[in-house]
């Protein structure tokens, strides 16, 4: 390998695993968001709206409020998986962020460079 594909691969190993890092701080934050918010919907669950009972409107309007809270309270904890899911992907790619390289080139095509690891992360600017 030339000394200047060398540093080439240098660089763009060293961009990844900037990138990686940025990504598992912003899940991070998102994750201790999105659980601060999932505790305060369940916290507040029952004082977010008031429970009457009194004719068949109410009762629709009661069920229709503890929906509505529901549906936050799991769109919070779906938001939660999926980042604790793109963090762990993250986390394992900071400690090999792709093992291989392969050029595609079709003819007369502009050759394509794809990196092989054991998970997909993809950037504006880098994919590993």
């Amino acid at each position: 390998m030339e000394d200047s594909e060398k540093q080439y691969e240098q660089q763009h190993l060293d961009d990844t695993v900037w990138e990686l890092h940025a990504a598992d701080k912003r899940l991070t934050q998102e994750i201790a968001k999105t659980q601060s918010e999932e505790k305060n919907i369940s916290d507040n669950f029952f004082s977010d709206f008031s429970i009457n009972l009194t004719n068949d409107d109410e009762i629709i309007e009661t069920a229709a409020s503890v929906q509505q809270q529901q549906q936050l309270l799991d769109e919070r904890a779906n938001a939660h998986r999926q980042s604790t899911v793109q963090l762990g992907t993250v986390k394992r790619l900071l400690r090999n962020p792709y093992f291989a390289r392969i050029d595609f080139q079709e003819a007369g095509e502009q050759p394509e460079t794809i990196y092989i690891g054991l998970g997909s992360f993809t950037d504006a600017t880098v994919t590993s």
